[in-house]
C-alpha cells in the first residue's frame, strides 16, 4: 500500500500465559492452560488513519488437553480450546481428537481431527490508508479501510426514484455539495460542467476558432459551458452506468452489490489418516492424506464502492448536441446573419459535441459508498469481505509424500510431493467476478540428493523442483480477466470493454495477465567446511534455477532466472 507519507508501526503487544499439567497413574496425562493478548497498534495515523484511537484488540483463550495411554502401542489424544476477543461477536470453540497406534517402535499410524480456527489480522478491522491518490488523474483516492468491527458495511439504498441505480444513492463532489443523492449520472451533469470547465472551454474555444476571431470564440466557449451547467437533464435523459474504477467499462449489477457482513472467526475443519515409518535405519517414509473443510475463503482488500458513469456514450453527444443548439441559436444573434443562424447553430452544436463527448463520458460522476464509516465524495474504498461470505466453506483434499533414503554413510537422496483437488472454487466469489482461487499449483514436487563427508568437510546438493500451471486471483493479480489498458499508454482506447472471461482474445484496449507456467527447475549447493584450532569456518556456494529456466512466479511479476549466492559462516 502507498500512502504518500511514511509509514509508522510501533505496536505493542502485551501477553501472558499459564499453563500446568499432572499426570493420574502412568497411563494418563492432562494439561491445562490460559492465553491473554492484547494488541495496542501504533501508527501515528498512517496505518490505520481515523480508527488510531479505536484499534486496540484484546483476546482470550482457554485449553485442556488429555493424553491416555492404554497400552503401549496406542495413545489417545483429545483436545478442546476456547477463545474469544472485543472486535468479534461471540465465543470460538476448536476441539481435537488424534488415535495413534505404533505396531512397532518404528512405525505409526495416526488418524486425527483438528478445528482451529483463524481471526483477521488488525488492520483488517482498522486499516484507513490512502493507497493511490488522484488516480488516473480522476480526482478519487483510492483508500484502503477496514472492516468495521461487529458493523460491517452498509450502501445507502434510501434514493428511490431519484437514483437510477434500483434506489441506490451516490456523493458525489457534482452534487448536492458532497451529501448523498441519487446515484445518477443526470444528477451530476451540471456540477461535472462547471467543474471540468477550465479545460473545456479552451478546447471548445480551439472548436470554434476556424469560424471566429479567437476573442468571439472565447467569449462563445465561455457562454456554452455556462449554459450547459444550468441544465437539469433526467434520467431519462442521461443514461446511468456504475462500475469499477479498475474495470470503468463493465457495469456492476445491482443485485450483486451487497452490504458487506462485519468479519468473523472461521474455522477449518481438517481429518487426516497418515503413516510414518524407518526401515531397516535406511529408508524414511512419511505419507498422509488429508481432507479439509475451509472455512477462511474471504478475499484480499477490493474494490468495494463503485463509480458512477454516463452509461450511453451517444445519448451523451446526442443530448449535448440539442443543448448546444439551443445555447448558439442565442449565443450567435448579431454575430452571423439571422438566416444562417440555424443551420449554422446546428452544425458548431455538432462539432462541439462530438469534441466533447469523449473527454465528459470518462469522467467518474459520484461513488456509491457506505452509508456508516463517514465516507467521503472523492473516496473510492476498498475493504475486507468476512471470511465464508454467505456461509460457505470449500473441501479441498489433499496428499503429502516425503522420503529419505540413506544410500551410504556418504550419500542421502530425498523425495516430497503434494497434491491438493482444486484449485479454483466455482461458485465462490473471489473478486472481479472470478471464482475464488487458492494462487497455488495443485501438483509440486522435489527430487534431492545431498553429499556430505565429514572428514574432508565438503558436502554437495543438486536438486530439482517442480510445480504445474496454475490460475490466479488476488486482487488486480487476475488471470482471466480483461483489464483496460491505462489512457495514455500504448494500446489504449477510450471504450475499452474488458472484464471477467474475455481473454481468448482480449479485446481492443484491454490486456490480460497469463497464468503461472508451468516450471521445471535445478538447483545447486557446495560447501566446504574448515577447522581452525577450536573455530569452525565453512563456506558456501549455492545457485538456483542453475539452468536459468526463466519464469514468473505470480502474475504481474517479472520473470526471474537463475541467482548464485555464496556465504561464509565463522563459528566461535
Amino acid at each position: 500500500l502507498r500512502s504518500g507519507q511514511p509509514i509508522v508501526d510501533q505496536s505493542r503487544v502485551m501477553a501472558a500465559q499459564l499453563q500446568h499439567g499432572f499426570d493420574v497413574g502412568k497411563k494418563q496425562t492432562f494439561t491445562y492452560g490460559l492465553d491473554y493478548i492484547f494488541t495496542n497498534p501504533r501508527t501515528e495515523n498512517t496505518i490505520n488513519g481515523r480508527n488510531e484511537d479505536v484499534d486496540n484488540v484484546t483476546e482470550y483463550g482457554a485449553y485442556i488437553q488429555s493424553s491416555t495411554k492404554p497400552i503401549k502401542q496406542l495413545e489417545l489424544l483429545l483436545a478442546a480450546r476456547g477463545d474469544g476477543n472485543n472486535v468479534i461477536e461471540g465465543q470460538f470453540f476448536s476441539p481435537r481428537a488424534a488415535l495413534i497406534i505404533k505396531p512397532t517402535e518404528s512405525q505409526n499410524i495416526r488418524f486425527t481431527y483438528n478445528r482451529a480456527f483463524q481471526t483477521p489480522a488488525n488492520f483488517a478491522f482498522f486499516l484507513d490508508l490512502v493507497q493511490a491518490r488522484n488516480i488516473g488523474g480522476s480526482g478519487y483516492d483510492v483508500i484502503a479501510r477496514g472492516n468495521p468491527p461487529k458493523e460491517g458495511w452498509q450502501y445507502n439504498r434510501s434514493c428511490g426514484s431519484a437514483s437510477a441505480y434500483s434506489g441506490f444513492c451516490m456523493r458525489s463532489a457534482f452534487a448536492s455539495q458532497g451529501n448523498f443523492v441519487g446515484a445518477s449520472a443526470a444528477a451530476a451533469f451540471p456540477g461535472a460542467v462547471q467543474a471540468l470547465s477550465p479545460r473545456l472551454v479552451p478546447g471548445i474555444a480551439q472548436a470554434l476558432s476556424a469560424n471566429f476571431p479567437a476573442a468571439v470564440a472565447q467569449q462563445l466557449a465561455a457562454g456554452a459551458v455556462q449554459f450547459l451547467g444550468t441544465r437539469t437533464p433526467t434520467n431519462a435523459d442521461l443514461a446511468t452506468r456504475v462500475s469499477y474504477l479498475t474495470s470503468a467499462t463493465v457495469p456492476v449489477d445491482p443485485a450483486r452489490l451487497t452490504d458487506i457482513a462485519p468479519l468473523a472467526a472461521a474455522f477449518n475443519n481438517t481429518f487426516e489418516v497418515g503413516y510414518k515409518a524407518i526401515i531397516k535405519d535406511r529408508v524414511r517414509l512419511d505419507a498422509s492424506f488429508w481432507s479439509q473443510e475451509r472455512g477462511d475463503i474471504g478475499t484480499p482488500a477490493a474494490l468495494s464502492t463503485p463509480n458512477v458513469f454516463f452509461g450511453n456514450p451517444q445519448q451523451l453527444g446526442g443530448y449535448l448536441g440539442q443543448q448546444l443548439g439551443a445555447y448558439f441559436a442565442q449565443a450567435l444573434a448579431g454575430v452571423v446573419p439571422a438566416a444562417q443562424i440555424p443551420a449554422t447553430a446546428a452544425a458548431l452544436a455538432s462539432g462541439v459535441a462530438s469534441a466533447l463527448t469523449p473527454s465528459v463520458a470518462a469522467v467518474p460522476l459520484g461513488v456509491v459508498t457506505f452509508a456508516n464509516g463517514n465516507s467521503a465524495p472523492n473516496a473510492v474504498y476498498a475493504t475486507y469481505l468476512p471470511a465464508a461470505s454467505g456461509g460457505s466453506s470449500i473441501w479441498v483434499n489433499g496428499l503429502d509424500l516425503a522420503a529419505d533414503v540413506v544410500a551410504s554413510d556418504l550419500l542421502t537422496f530425498d523425495f516430497m510431493y503434494s497434491w491438493q483437488s482444486r484449485t479454483i472454487f466455482s461458485g465462490i466469489n473471489g473478486g472481479n467476478n472470478l471464482p475464488l482461487m487458492s494462487n497455488s499449483p495443485g501438483s509440486r514436487g522435489s527430487i534431492g540428493a545431498r553429499y556430505s563427508n565429514t572428514s574432508n568437510g565438503i558436502g554437495l546438493e543438486l536438486r530439482t523442483r517442480y510445480n504445474e500451471s496454475y490460475q490466479v486471483n488476488s486482487g488486480v493479480y487476475a488471470t482471466g480477466f480483461a483489464f483496460p489498458i491505462a489512457a495514455g499508454q500504448v494500446g489504449a482506447t477510450p471504450s475499452a470493454s474488458g472484464g471477467a472471461g474475455r481473454c481468448s482474445p482480449a479485446p481492443a484496449g484491454t490486456f490480460c495477465y497469463e497464468s503461472v507456467p508451468e516450471a521445471f527447475q535445478v538447483d545447486a549447493q557446495l560447501t566446504k567446511r574448515f577447522t581452525l584450532g577450536d573455530q569452525k569456518l565453512m563456506w558456501s556456494l549455492s545457485g538456483q534455477n542453475v539452468f536459468n529456466n526463466r519464469v514468473r512466479t505470480f502474475p504481474g511479476a517479472p520473470d526471474i532466472g537463475r541467482m548464485i549466492m555464496t556465504r561464509i559462516q565463522y563459528t566461535f
